[in-house]
This record gives structure tokens, sequence and C-alpha cells, in this order.
């Protein structure tokens, strides 16, 4: 067990490498859908732990992030202990809609397959997803309104974002380094940029290949 402080850490889930002999369009619609499937394993895998013996609070913690976000132009996935923001085109590609923020959840997700559509459209407050074979199933969203109302507010990562100010050079920092793997395999690529903003303040982990951001925090002893 660790000992990882229990706000600020956040996450998604596993990368695989494929190897493909096909063209760059071919490559980077690859790319998106295994965004999704990230996206969908690991919300299918997480069982949250929390240290307080309020059961109304566990469910109500475990209700937030069973959810993905999606919020100006972002895709979040956190179990409040890392996180990491996908671009909207990355998981949704080309999909129209006039909601700036909305919440789908996990389960859902994961049953519908939807980390194996290739398209989306959104009609009559349902995400529905298509494959080559035509449409996979629709999901439930729910608007910022409703998501408050059976869950609560969704936790605002913009808030550690925005307590980062300036890199610092530091002598030491504790992490979790199994959390930090599963953080970079998520967001994929092989090369990362990491932050540090001072011992016990979150740790950035920026991709070199793409625009999707990770965030990490410290472990406290």
């Amino acid at each position: 067990e660790s000992n990882d402080i229990t706000f600020g850490d956040y996450t998604v889930v596993k990368t695989y490498d494929l190897t493909m002999n096909c063209d760059y369009e071919k490559r980077e619609l690859k790319r998106r859908e295994e965004r999704i499937a990230q996206l969908s394993q690991y919300l299918q895998n997480y069982q949250p732990t929390f240290t307080t013996k309020d059961m109304n609070l566990q469910k109500s913690l475990r209700q937030k992030f069973n959810y993905i976000q999606i919020k100006d132009g972002q895709v979040i996935a956190t179990d409040c202990f890392k996180l990491a923001k996908f671009p909207f085109k990355e998981v949704f590609g080309e999909l129209d809609t006039e909601l700036t923020e909305f919440y789908i959840n996990g389960e859902n997700w994961r049953k519908c397959k939807f980390y194996n559509a290739l398209r989306f459209e959104i009609e009559n407050g349902y995400l529905i997803g298509y494959d080559k074979k035509g449409k996979m199933g629709i999901c439930e969203i729910l608007t910022n309104e409703q998501f408050i109302e059976k869950c609560g507010l969704f936790p605002d990562p913009e808030i550690i974002f925005k307590d980062l100010k300036s890199c610092i050079e530091i002598d030491s920092i504790s992490f979790n380094a199994e959390k930090l793997l599963e953080l970079c395999e998520a967001m994929g690529g092989y090369a990362f940029n990491y932050l540090f903003y001072g011992k016990t303040k979150a740790i950035i982990v920026e991709s070199k290949d793409s625009e999707i951001q990770g965030l990490l925090m410290p472990t406290i002893y």
C-alpha cells in the first residue's frame, strides 16, 4: 500500500505498442482508437481506495471518478491519485457538438465498446458510436447541471495546475513509481518531460509526442 496523498494524483490506462505497416492517416486513426481504449480500460479496472470510514463519502467519490469529464476541449480521466488530459480530437475525432462540458459513465462506455468506435454523434442526450459495421450502441451523457445533481462537483484539476507557477531545482522528491509508469503508458509515446515545482507539489508529465498532459502528486511520508 502506498502512502500517496488523497488529492491531486491522477490517471488513465495502458497503451499497447502496435507496429503497423500503413500510411500516416491509418496510423493516426489507430492512435486515436488506442487513446479511447486507454480511457475505457482504466475505468473498467479502477477500484478506488479511501482511508475515510464515512461510507457515504466513499460512495460519492466513487461515483465521480467513474465518469469521464469532457470540458473545454479536454477529455479528463482521474482516480484522485493521478490524472491525464487528452485533447478532445484524440478521443472523439470530428464529433460536432455545441456542448462545452459533459460527462460519460465509464462503465457504460465499456459496455458499448466505444473504445473501438471510429466516429461519434450526440443526439437527444445520448452519445452514439459507430464502427465499420454501423451503429454500435448509445451511451447516456450528463450535462454539467445533471452531473452536479447526481454526483456533486467533479474535482477541478485546474486548481492544482494554477498553483504550479514556475519550475525549480530540487535535490530530491518522493513519488510512487508504479503510478508514474501507469501514467506514462497511458499517455503513450516514448519520451517525456518531467516538471518539478516543489517537494510537496504536483509533478507535471508532458509527452514529447503529443499534446497529452499528465499530473502526478508526490508521496509524503
